[in-house]
This record gives C-alpha cells, sequence and structure tokens, in this order.
C-alpha cells in the first residue's frame, strides 16, 4: 500500500490520547481540509513534537496519506506560533476551543484556504489581547458563516427582499435565510424583533478587516441582539450548539 508524504500548515483543532505515548489529532488545513492524524510518542518525555501540539498552536505538518484509511500518519511538526496570550486569559481561551469546534462541525474539505485564513487572523487578535471579545466573538461568528455559504441576510428582507425597514422592525427568521422586514414578518419570523443599528453592525462587522476589528466598539446592547439572531440562526442550521458556548455565556455574565 503506497503512502503520499503531504506538508501544508494547520491548526490545531482537537487532541486525544491515544495509549501511553501518543495522541490523535484533529488538523484544519490550508489546502486540505480537516485531517485527522495519528502523531506516534507525542507525548514521550524526549519527544520533539512536545509543546508543538499543544490546543491552540499553529503548525507546520506533514503526514503520510493513505487514501483508503480514516487517519493519516503524523511524521513533522515545526510549532509556527504557539498563542501564549490565548493560554493565559481565560476568555481568550473559550472563545478559541468555541472557534475549532465551529470549524470541526462546519466539516470544511480540501480547498477552504479562505475559512483557514479567517480562523488564523482571529487567533492572532486573541493572541494580542486587543478588543473587545463580544466583538471579536460576533465578527468571526458572521465571517464564518459567509465563508461555509450560510450567511443570513442582513441588507434586505430575505422574503420580499425590500428595505428592512419597510413596516415596522424587522424579525429574525432562520428559515428564510436572513431577517423579515415588518411587512413579512407579520406571516413569520421565529426569532425576536430587531432594531436596524443592530443590523447595520452585524453588516459592518462581517464585512470588517481583522486589522480594524481590536478597534471597533460596540454597545453592549446591540451585541446582546446581535448574539441572540446568531444563536437562533445557528441552533435552526445545526440543531446543536458547541459544547463551550454554556462556558461563554458564563464568562460574559461574569464580566471577565
Amino acid at each position: 500500500m503506497t503512502s503520499n508524504r503531504i506538508h501544508d500548515r494547520a491548526l490545531v483543532l482537537r487532541r486525544f490520547e491515544f495509549g501511553d505515548t501518543s495522541l490523535i489529532l484533529h488538523l484544519f488545513t490550508r489546502e486540505h481540509g480537516i485531517v485527522p492524524v495519528l502523531a506516534k510518542g507525542a507525548q514521550r518525555e524526549k519527544s520533539p513534537w512536545r509543546g508543538a501540539l499543544d490546543l491552540p498552536a499553529y503548525i507546520e505538518a506533514v503526514w503520510l496519506s493513505r487514501p483508503q484509511r480514516e487517519m493519516q500518519l503524523l511524521t513533522e511538526a515545526l510549532l509556527l506560533e504557539p498563542f501564549y496570550g490565548i493560554r493565559k486569559n481565560l476568555g481568550s481561551f473559550y472563545l478559541t476551543i468555541y472557534a475549532m469546534e465551529l470549524l470541526e462541525e462546519a466539516g470544511q474539505p480540501a480547498g477552504s484556504a479562505d475559512l483557514f485564513e479567517l480562523a488564523l487572523s482571529f487567533l492572532r487578535t486573541l493572541n494580542s489581547g486587543e478588543g473587545e471579545h463580544g466583538t471579536l466573538w460576533a465578527a468571526f461568528e458572521l465571517q464564518f458563516l459567509t465563508r461555509i455559504g450560510l450567511a443570513p441576510v442582513l441588507d434586505h428582507c430575505a422574503s420580499c427582499g425590500r428595505s428592512l425597514g419597510t413596516g415596522g422592525r424587522p424579525r429574525f427568521d432562520p428559515a428564510s435565510g436572513g431577517f423579515l422586514c415588518g411587512s413579512c414578518r407579520e406571516g413569520g419570523g421565529s426569532g425576536e424583533a430587531i432594531p436596524e443599528a443592530a443590523l447595520r453592525v452585524a453588516a459592518r462587522l462581517e464585512a470588517a478587516s481583522w486589522e480594524q476589528l481590536p478597534r471597533v466598539k460596540v454597545a453592549p446592547e446591540i451585541l446582546r441582539q446581535i448574539r441572540r439572531a446568531l444563536d437562533g440562526f445557528l441552533h435552526y442550521h445545526w440543531e446543536r450548539m458547541p459544547r463551550t458556548r454554556r462556558q461563554l455565556d458564563s464568562l460574559a455574565t461574569s464580566g471577565r
């Protein structure tokens, strides 16, 4: 059985102990999507990989690929960025785990370079300690949904196509793929009414670069309105939320 030697840059999404000394890793790679690998001996005291396979980590990885196998064999891992700043901040760490769970839930195939670059930009921003967690969280989710083809419609009614200001406050409707104007919401819309100010902010966050986002300030109430809409959208499409969602709510409530 022949193997191909594959080289790619990757983010460590998840890690599991395997036996006494090895690890199973789920890597999110720039060119090959999500790749499960076995890192033999990774937990040995003298392993050259110690510290390179922690979560979060940005690495240069080499593995032996056999298409017939679900798990590939990792042969090299060079640590590029350890994200120590994330590990020192509980809120940043939970946001990272949440983002990794979203990426794994989406199950992106090969050719997801734009989504990989989004994840890397998000981690670098969190690592810098700049920006407000709630703003970065909302921006990541909006841009994530755009890149996987599930972005909610923010700039017009998802039903009739008219301005969202028609006939009162728009209402979020996951089944319609976005927001309904005041006229259309009489016949549907499972979510709550959203002020236009929150929609304008959401559209701005969806389009913002990660160089700009640390300087963006959003009122807490506006963020809560955007957050509730996004939660409803994710619940509708995936029926369950990532495991770390409750921890994020707890941290937000405690003000961390």
